[in-house]
């Protein structure tokens, strides 16, 4: 696996795209600021989704037992409140 480096996310109160294409094996994923954020698809909000805590890196993948089975990038949202930052990377 090779690990790849996406620009921070800066927050903005709303759900944002991780990015517009390309899959992935495992997405690391780093809150900074003094609010949560959180992972999920386009339903993702405030209240909704996979929380991320501030400055503790949350892992997300997909199966090992399947190599073909990946994560959609295009489909993967992060909400982000106001003065948080997300720090993410991708295994491909």
């Amino acid at each position: 696996m090779t690990i790849q480096t996406i620009a921070d996310l800066v927050g903005a109160g709303a759900a944002v795209q991780i990015a517009a294409s390309g899959r992935c094996r495992k997405i690391f994923l780093c809150a900074h600021g003094s609010s949560n954020a959180r992972y999920g698809d386009v339903n993702v909000a405030a209240a909704r989704g996979v929380e991320l805590p501030a400055d503790t890196v949350v892992t997300i993948g997909a199966s090992d037992a399947d190599p073909t089975d990946l994560i959609d990038l295009s489909t993967s949202k992060v909400y982000i409140p106001n003065g948080t930052t997300v720090s993410v990377s991708v295994g491909v």
